[in-house]
């Protein structure tokens, strides 16, 4: 901010080093100018940060409520797989009940439980979910040949932007799948399922809490199927 004084020292000058100006003010007014300036920007300034911490309480506030809505919703749907644990239905129609759980809960495509083959080459269809409108890639449930995918003792967590080999992306667009979860299932000490969960539609990245959830899923199907060996 400048001006230009009425009156000013302009000693050591040969003429005013400003002249013909139509607006000049005194040094009084100019002051006073400027603490007005200075309290205006104060005030709009202090306006701006109350806007900017009201919309952060409401980000913070609407984030908190669909936390606790997400929340609520896992642990309906936990409730619900753990239930099971006491069903004396057919261990295929209590897997595929868990699987509709799971999924409907995820939002996801699809969810199988693969039962691997002794020739370790070769699997079968368990059971298997799929959402309103997508239809099943499997034509046939017995003696598939044994997803390259299907191999680790720990769970596998692939989302749209993990970075795998170009062969394995390639592999997962041939069955139409952006992103996964495979957890295994132990009998004995020994990997003899898997139990997967799949996005078709949409790129997805898995966050922590689904990773737990499908973990908490395949523990109840685990457990289920260690129960009825010990029953029979």
């Amino acid at each position: 901010i400048c001006g230009v004084l009425e009156e000013g020292d302009f000693a050591g000058f040969e003429k005013n080093p400003i002249e013909n100006l139509p607006v000049t003010t005194t040094e009084k007014k100019f002051i006073k100018t400027l603490d007005l300036v200075r309290i205006i920007s104060f005030r709009t300034l202090q306006a701006r940060i109350s806007y900017v911490n009201a919309e952060a309480e409401t980000r913070k506030s609407r984030s908190s409520h669909e936390e606790m809505s997400a929340s609520l919703k896992r642990t309906e749907a936990t409730t619900a797989i753990v239930q099971l644990l006491e069903s004396d239905e057919a261990v295929e129609a209590i897997m595929e009940k868990i699987l509709k759980i799971a999924g409907s809960y995820l939002g996801i495509s699809s969810a199988e439980v693969f039962r691997l083959n002794k020739d370790q080459k070769t699997m079968d269809v368990m059971a298997e979910w799929c959402n309103i409108g997508v239809v099943s890639i499997f034509n046939q449930l017995r003696n598939i040949r044994k997803s390259p995918f299907l191999k680790y003792n720990k769970p596998m967590v692939i989302s749209s932007e993990t970075k795998i080999s170009t062969e394995e992306r390639e592999q997962l667009d041939q069955v139409h799948i952006k992103a996964t979860i495979i957890i295994p299932i132990f009998i004995g000490g020994v990997v003899t399922m898997y139990i997967c969960f799949n996005e078709c539609k949409q790129e997805k990245v898995w966050d922590i809490e689904d990773i737990k959830f499908t973990n908490n899923a395949g523990k109840v199907i685990q457990s289920i199927l260690v129960r009825r060996i010990q029953k029979n």
